[in-house]
């Protein structure tokens, strides 16, 4: 569930930049740029097992 909510907020971002036609002020880059860091972060720890919001039984719970 986590990373879905994450890709959700992702397209979302996507889409209100669509809506500029993907002129980004300085903020916006160091938000997008804050988002994309976060999401390494994340894979990081539960790659590295610091983290299990992605368990097995999460993406069971998702799929069904």
């Amino acid at each position: 569930m986590p990373l879905l909510l994450f890709l959700f907020y992702t397209t979302l971002v996507v889409v209100v930049l669509a809506a500029t036609d993907f002129e980004l002020t300085t903020e916006e880059g160091y938000v997008l740029l804050a988002m994309y860091i976060a999401f390494i972060g994340w894979m990081t720890t539960e790659a590295l097992g610091i983290t299990a919001l992605l368990t097995e039984e999460t993406l069971r719970t998702i799929v069904a």
